[in-house]
């Protein structure tokens, strides 16, 4: 029997979920359905209780209890997960480009520029070089610029003679094809116009061979322009170790032949990255950047 006055705690806990329910809750709690809540359990603290309070009445209070506590809980860390969540649509406000000082010229920083994983910054001057480089690729193509072994061959240095008016820019990483055997360029560099034969510095991307190919001592360019990878260059040109440029031609071509069935037939790099598997991808990153 129900004293006067008084209300079960069921018919309380029945009325902050109807409260809860008759409003339509989107992806995080509204104002209102927080108000609605507070407001239901803030009347149910100052309901009037019965002096004798039955066993039944008892457990019922202790249900009530839990589940305020439980629906509670609910609220806090569904609105704490709404604060916390960053919106999915919220647009990318990309930070002004930074400026740094290098030797008293100052540059700009600007990006990042992103495509899948790669990355890019680019460093800007108000100051540039009216030079008109001539780069190896083009060089070699137009045959202005030519590339032999040495008189006294050697793996770590090639013969090279710019012929055209302009200087060259040669890039570390960049590839050679024949002589008796395939290398990359150590250094970055410029060779002047009219050079006449120079040395260049340069490490073997092929292991083993030891042989003219179909162009003799002479190297030609490659049909993909892309660097060698960053472990090779970075084994010629911190680590100065022709055995350890061997060992990452080694492991990228087994990874490449595995990930993208490029052909593994030799040891050169050469034969991994002007793959058409390999120059698809470079095509790819080139025109999306």
């Amino acid at each position: 029997m129900i004293e006067p006055n008084s209300r079960p705690p069921a018919d309380l806990l029945e009325q902050a979920v109807t409260a809860m329910r008759s409003i339509s809750v989107p992806p995080g709690p509204t104002d209102e359905l927080i108000t609605s809540t507070m407001r239901v359990l803030h009347d149910a603290a100052k309901s009037p209780m019965p002096n004798r309070i039955s066993p039944r009445s008892k457990i019922m209070f202790r249900i009530a209890a839990v589940c305020s506590a439980a629906v509670a809980a609910m609220l806090f860390l569904t609105l704490g997960f709404r604060i916390g969540a960053p919106h999915k649509e919220q647009p990318v406000v990309q930070k002004p480009s930074a400026e740094v000082e290098i030797d008293g010229a100052s540059f700009q920083i600007q990006g990042p520029f992103t495509h899948q994983d790669l990355t890019v910054f680019l460093l800007c001057s108000s100051h540039q070089d009216t030079q008109d480089f001539l780069t190896l690729d083009e060089g070699l193509k137009e045959g202005l610029v030519t590339i032999t072994e040495q008189e006294q061959e050697q793996v770590r240095a090639l013969l090279i003679e710019n012929q055209s008016d302009r200087p060259l820019y040669l890039q570390e990483g960049e590839r050679l094809v024949g002589g008796k055997q395939d290398r990359t360029i150590v250094s970055s560099l410029v060779i002047p116009p009219k050079s006449g034969k120079t040395s260049v510095p340069t490490f073997c991307v092929e292991h083993s061979r030891w042989t003219e190919g179909e162009k003799g001592k002479k190297f030609g360019f490659s049909v993909n322009p892309a660097l060698a990878p960053k472990g090779v260059r970075g084994a010629a040109k911190v680590e100065g170790s022709q055995d350890r440029v061997w060992g990452c031609v080694a492991a990228q071509k087994v990874s490449a032949s595995k990930t993208l069935n490029c052909p593994n037939t030799n040891s050169s790099v050469n034969e991994m990255l002007d793959a058409p598997q390999v120059r698809s991808i470079s095509q790819e990153y080139a025109a999306a950047m």
